[in-house]
């Protein structure tokens, strides 16, 4: 029974990283914002880049892409272009998307933050995703102290994870993984997952070694939350 449950979850792990797995195919079906790709069973919210190849060897990423419909063999997307916080030191060539242009799905995906309320649960998520690169938390949690946000809300994780390229963020919420677009929210994979010794203690707002994330001195809203599965539930939308 147990070697049964043992060989269950690792399945479940192999389905959730193959499926968040970058894939490489052709824009076709160009119109204003919209076009369509050659990969089909996507997931509502899933994301991507476009790319226009100067040569075999030179390219430049010209637009970003949301999927917005999905069939067996194919998927529509809409894009627009890519915003960069520092316009300036970053060339933005104006390319218009065309027919034959590259598009890259779950472009950076490989790249994470993780959101755990204790240490149990980042040393499980950690060791059952070994090829996950997952920047530390503390890197939020000093974004978070920076702009005087103790509570994160979806903008704050949008923004850092667009300045830092994080294509995914891994919640743990009442036992349960939740792997989500860092730009949409889209929930791409769930899973159950047995934390063991698990003391039901979290850190407010999530695992980390930062302390003392304040709220600025003339800032309004909340400086903490007593429930974190409550909280990270509403913020998914669950």
């Amino acid at each position: 029974m147990i070697l049964r449950l043992i060989i269950s979850i690792c399945l479940m792990l192999s389905f959730a990283v193959a499926n968040l797995n970058q894939q490489t195919t052709t824009v076709t079906n160009v119109s204003k914002n919209n076009a369509t790709i050659g990969i089909g069973n996507l997931t509502i919210g899933q994301t991507g880049v476009i790319l226009h190849n100067f040569d075999e060897s030179k390219s430049i990423i010209i637009a970003d892409f949301e999927v917005v419909s999905t069939t067996i063999s194919s998927s529509s997307i809409i894009f627009k272009k890519p915003i960069y916080e520092n316009e300036v030191a970053i060339p933005t060539p104006n390319i218009s998307v065309k027919n034959g242009d590259t598009a890259i799905l779950n472009h950076m995906y490989n790249t994470s933050i993780l959101i755990v309320p204790n240490i149990e649960s980042f040393r499980v998520v950690t060791k059952n995703f070994p090829k996950q690169n997952f920047l530390h938390s503390d890197l939020f949690a000093s974004y978070l102290k920076t702009n005087n946000q103790p509570v994160p809300k979806r903008e704050n994780f949008s923004a850092f994870c667009k300045k830092h390229n994080i294509g995914t963020i891994f919640f743990v919420v009442d036992e349960n993984i939740y792997i989500v677009d860092s730009q949409t929210f889209t929930i791409l994979e769930e899973y159950k997952i047995k934390i063991d010794n698990n003391t039901n203690s979290f850190m407010s707002p999530f695992y980390t070694n930062v302390e003392d994330i304040k709220l600025g001195l003339f800032s309004f809203g909340e400086s903490s939350f007593k429930d974190y599965n409550s909280y990270y539930s509403k913020l998914l939308g669950l």
